[in-house]
């Protein structure tokens, strides 16, 4: 959210550049690290580059179509990615990633090398190349306390899934940071009341679309993690078969997203019509295959030999992950598109960084839940795939009921644009 905040007043094409070199730098570091210290921080600037990339460079994307358009916009960024996605799957389909390594130092300077081609080849393209469009509210106030209260908001949350191995979950540290999130919370919220130049107006906060995508986007991403969780318990079973099993599945998300363009379609559609209904059909989608994957397996542990399963019943589990795929990209332009469509256009990064946010708590949920069922009292995985799939389950029929409560209505912003647009052209 701070770095969402700072591409909105100070320019998003700089922010996206900063996240690209901090990137680049972090992923150099990370290589070539002598010692554990050296290679933390590779990883701190890595996560920093990330996180001003993804709200810069969305926001720099939705800034240059119409607020009716945005999620078509939206939909052709995730077709990109699935093309990225599908070449990176069809490079490690042959590999086994528990062996898929760089051995030699020649294989890691090869692989450097070829990261800061791709990094400073975009650094040059988008200095060159990209034109930064401005507004009459860039260089407003930068709201330091706000950013310093949400960073501390989540980050206290985010800090003790990292540390509850080595504390212990009744450490007085653990309770301390779990019980600064909320204060924090409710702080921001005072002084976004309050503020005269606060970073997230509650108005947008808490606008009725907003809060309804954004929690569903929690329940999606928690439903979601949870069943890659399921996939990966078979994967931890049965081994190499079921590793190209998931490769397939993610082969399947890249050519739905980037070779069919469902997620451009998507965006069209919600676009014309709202994002209401794509979000119940992406968290039907995450209901059967979470029921169909659960069935699976339920007859695996009955027969003994998922690979069995598998070969006999190819078109079942395969049919599951296709279901998958296409409730995750369906899923993901659509609740996107909900958030970003009631945001002004001189907040689109702060927008977007807002609802990654809920995004990545969903997925420190799965983590903590990971940590206190299964880690904590020596459960594998395997042993757990029918709460693994109910709760996905379970998960999606949340994400359906939360999209009911999402406003389709055209915002007034949209019918004065087209009714300016209609009589302009009967006076032509």
């Amino acid at each position: 959210m701070p770095a969402g905040r700072l591409a909105d007043c100070y320019g998003r094409k700089q922010v996206f550049m900063a996240g690209i070199a901090l990137i680049t730098s972090g992923v150099s570091l990370e290589v070539m690290a002598p010692n554990g210290a050296i290679y933390i921080l590779g990883r701190a600037l890595h996560g920093t580059g990330n996180a001003a990339v993804l709200p810069a460079g969305i926001a720099i994307l939705l800034a240059v179509v119409p607020s009716r358009r945005r999620s078509t916009a939206l939909g052709g960024y995730y077709c990109m990615v699935g093309v990225i996605v599908l070449i990176v799957e069809l490079l490690k389909f042959p590999l086994d990633p528990f062996e898929w390594s760089l051995g030699s130092s020649s294989d890691w300077a090869w692989a450097l090398t070829v990261y800061l081609v791709i990094g400073i080849a975009t650094l040059f393209v988008v200095g060159t190349k990209l034109v930064e469009f401005r507004d009459e509210c860039s260089k407003r106030h930068l709201d330091v306390t706000g950013m310093i209260l949400a960073a501390g908001a989540v980050g206290s949350f985010l800090f003790v899934v990292t540390r509850t191995q080595v504390w212990g979950w009744v450490d007085w540290r653990v309770v301390a940071f779990l019980a600064m999130g909320p204060l924090l919370t409710l702080l921001l919220v005072y002084h976004s009341v309050r503020g005269n130049f606060s970073m997230l107006t509650v108005k947008e906060a808490m606008n009725r679309n907003v809060l309804f995508a954004n929690c569903a986007a929690v329940a999606f991403t928690l439903g979601t993690a949870l069943l890659s969780y399921g996939l990966s318990s078979f994967i931890v079973d049965v081994g190499s078969i079921m590793v190209q099993a998931e490769h397939i599945s993610s082969l399947m998300v890249g050519a739905i997203a980037g070779l069919l363009l469902l997620p451009l379609w998507v965006g069209r559609l919600a676009d014309r019509r709202g994002p209401k209904q794509y979000i119940i059909v992406a968290g039907a989608c995450l209901l059967a295959s979470s029921l169909w994957l659960g069935q699976i397996g339920s007859e695996w542990s009955t027969s003994g030999w998922i690979e069995d399963y598998v070969a006999l019943n190819p078109l079942a589990w395969f049919g599951a992950l296709i279901v998958f795929a296409v409730g995750a990209t369906i899923g993901e332009v659509s609740v996107a598109g909900a958030v970003v469509r009631s945001f002004a256009p001189q907040n689109l990064g702060l927008g977007l960084a807002y609802h990654q946010t809920f995004v990545v708590l969903g997925s420190a949920f799965v983590s903590i839940a990971t940590l206190m069922l299964w880690e904590r009292t020596g459960l594998r995985l395997a042993n757990q795939q029918p709460w693994l799939f109910g709760v996905a389950a379970v998960a999606g029929a949340i994400v359906m009921v939360l999209a009911l409560g999402i406003d389709t209505r055209p915002r007034n912003s949209e019918l004065g644009s087209n009714s300016v647009g209609v009589e302009a052209s009967k006076a032509g």
